[in-house]
């Protein structure tokens, strides 16, 4: 017996042969103000390039044995925030042979529906989730506040729970124009709504924040519901007297928090990189993804491999323990 990377792999084929239709796009932009085309189509091409790629399938699965869990359901709980978003959770289970149950979230019910529609043609048999389900598994993405939800109607099923996080990056003066450039798309694709959106920056205390602000001025963000955040933003930060700066569709506040609204972000100085290393650490427990030099590399925060676990929690031992 061996993992099934031929489904997953006839998948990305299918895609390609068979392009995501007009009509789904419009139907997904319909259910979801934050969807854009551009959006959409990066996320699959994300999907397509580090998820469905052959030798990258192959690479990750390496270091796993081989191991029956046919007879074990899944049940996979999805977030809706960006384009495709759980679907890792999907080609996990499909390729490591279980049975799998999903339940998309209202906000990508469209675009999930499509591609598990293409997995399900390819012969995987992935099921709807529903509340009577019996599953031996859960996977559940959501608010902080739906953990308790998901403990309560699935008590019996081992769990995976993942709530709430952000991203950060540090910059300095060895950080190039390209790659303060690529660190805009870090921030604000998919509008700074996913979870591997950078929303705080840890500045050298020798770095000029304008060398920043002059590079991320060739940007331009034009989203209604953004740009309406963004307006909110800055008034509530006046009337509280913050100090920000306007940068004209985005604000920058110097600020220890790293949770931040729509259109905000925030940035604190430091000394050392060992400074920067010890904050980390100690809020590894709210920090997705960090994007530096020796890290994620600028501009691949929403470009994650398989590998790249959410949580920093393996899927793959999860499942197989």
């Amino acid at each position: 017996m061996r993992y099934n990377t031929n489904l997953i792999i006839q998948l990305r084929k299918l895609i390609e042969n068979e392009p995501i239709e007009k009509e789904v796009i419009s139907k997904s932009i319909e259910q979801n103000n934050w969807f854009t085309e551009a959006n959409i189509l990066d996320s699959i091409s994300s999907i397509c390039n580090h998820m469905l790629n052959e030798e990258k399938l192959n690479n990750w699965l390496s270091k796993y044995p081989y191991k029956n869990i046919s007879d074990k359901k899944i049940g996979i709980i999805m977030a809706g925030n960006i384009p495709l978003v759980g679907f890792v959770d999907i080609l996990t289970s499909v390729v490591l042979g279980a049975k799998t149950y999903y339940k998309p979230s209202s906000k990508d019910k469209v675009l999930m529906q499509w591609i598990v529609g293409k997995l399900n043609k390819l012969g995987a048999a992935i099921h709807t989730l529903s509340p009577d389900t019996e599953i031996d598994i859960l996977i559940a993405t959501g608010s902080n506040n739906a953990k308790r939800y998901f403990e309560d109607s699935y008590p019996k099923a081992k769990k995976l729970i993942r709530g709430s996080r952000v991203s950060v990056a540090t910059i300095d003066n060895n950080t190039s124009d390209e790659e303060l450039n690529s660190l805009w798309n870090d921030c604000f694709q998919y509008f700074g709504l996913g979870c591997r959106n950078v929303s705080h920056l840890f500045i050298n205390n020798d770095f000029d924040i304008n060398r920043l602000v002059g590079i991320w001025s060739k940007h331009k963000i034009s989203h209604d519901d953004y740009i309406g955040s963004y307006v909110q933003q800055k008034a509530v930060l006046t009337m509280q007297g913050e100090q920000i700066t306007d940068c004209g569709y985005y604000l920058l506040r110097k600020s220890d928090s790293f949770f931040t609204p729509i259109g905000t972000i925030t940035y604190s100085y430091f000394d050392t990189k060992k400074m920067v290393e010890e904050v980390i650490k100690l809020n590894q427990d709210n920090i997705q993804c960090v994007v530096c030099k020796n890290n994620i590399p600028f501009g691949m925060a929403q470009n994650p491999e398989l590998w790249d676990y959410a949580d920093n929690i393996n899927t793959i031992k999860f499942i197989q323990k």
